[in-house]
């Protein structure tokens, strides 16, 4: 079986990035020669939550720049993108873990 190796001289963006399969995909990435990452979250300012993840990627080598982003608001996507252009390398992958859970949008779903 092949072994996965990412570039290290490309970013990837972790979109939900600080919830629990973000903070996973942002492991398993950074194991696997990743040294860039560009996390995208709604809450990438909650340091509390953020900081033993950005802790473990730091220990593993990894550069993460975290950006405050709605993926919803074309907007605000824009922005993001600028403010990584500006210090990041390429963007290489991307992997899109964020979702917001809604009860009661649907007859099927409803509670």
């Amino acid at each position: 079986m092949p072994t996965v190796r990412l570039r290290s001289d490309a970013s990837y963006v972790v979109v939900g990035g600080f919830g629990g399969i973000g903070q996973s995909v942002s492991l398993w990435l950074a194991n696997h020669g990743a040294k860039n990452l560009i996390i995208l979250s709604r809450s990438a300012n909650a340091a509390d939550n953020a900081t033993p993840l950005l802790s473990e990627l730091e220990k593993l080598g990894c550069r993460v720049k975290a950006v405050r982003c709605d993926i919803t608001d074309e907007v605000d996507v824009g922005r993001a993108v600028q403010v990584c252009n500006a210090d990041m390398p390429p963007v290489r992958g991307i992997i899109q873990g964020a979702m917001v859970l809604q009860v009661g949008i649907s007859p099927l779903f409803s509670v």
